[in-house]
């Protein structure tokens, strides 16, 4: 027996081409979702669906093929072999990678964040899972469907999972112009304020706030405020 015969008992060489090709079809379409992601600026990027989706489709690979040798015939790459649960690896992945997702979502104060990464890596495990299969269609078009989903409803705000909640620190001279241009730019942006501690000393104002909104305040907008009110003396969110 050649060398080559002894490493690969199980699956006939001429077979690992097709095998090979879905690994690199799952790498991909773990990373068209990174992408996505990565433009999001979150922790799982590129390089973290990748893996997810490749070693899903090898070990959705190895659930198919991997007790082929129990029955030594070909046709037990693409039937049942004697003593053989495809079911068995593929249903541990799906429990498995939840440890992943759970390690993207953390809370801090009142926010909750990662849910949408998280959701996202269990997608991307069950792509790879369906291009280990061999189903390359039905991996390419949730592949598709979950970035267009991802795009649309972050720009349109659908849902209440589209809200991101903030710490914000404001303090600022107790002056009323200044509570009203606050108010303004709460109202401005759809700030919902969900927790506050409010405290006065020495003539200042210092709110800690736990807010709630949908669009996101952007840098020179936060620049804009405090130099068109001096008496706002720092604002953190």
């Amino acid at each position: 027996m050649t060398l080559l015969e002894t490493l690969n008992q199980n699956i006939p060489l001429d077979f690992y081409p097709e095998l090979f090709l879905r690994i690199t079809v799952a790498c991909v379409c773990g990373a068209i979702i990174g992408f996505e992601r990565t433009k999001r600026q979150k922790a799982a990027g590129i390089r973290t669906h990748c893996l997810i989706a490749a070693t899903s489709a090898l070990m959705m690979i190895l659930s198919k093929y991997a007790f082929a040798d129990l029955d030594k015939t070909l046709s037990a790459l693409y039937e049942s072999s004697r003593g053989a649960d495809p079911s068995r690896i593929a249903s541990q992945i799906v429990s498995g990678v939840s440890f992943l997702g759970a390690g993207v979502i953390f809370v801090k104060g009142g926010s909750v964040k990662g849910l949408t990464t998280a959701a996202g890596i269990w997608a991307t495990c069950a792509i790879g899972m369906a291009v280990g299969s061999g189903m390359y269609l039905l991996a390419g078009f949730t592949t598709i469907l979950v970035v267009i989903l991802q795009v649309i409803l972050h720009c349109l705000n659908v849902g209440d999972d589209a809200f991101s909640t903030h710490e914000m620190v404001v303090e600022m001279e107790d002056k009323p112009s200044l509570r009203l241009a606050l108010d303004e730019l709460f109202d401005c942006y759809a700030v919902t304020v969900l927790n506050s501690r409010v405290t006065k000393e020495n003539g200042l104002l210092l709110l800690k706030l736990s807010v709630r909104m949908k669009k996101n305040v952007e840098f020179e907008e936060i620049v804009r405020f405090v130099d068109e009110h001096p008496g706002i003396r720092t604002l953190e969110m």
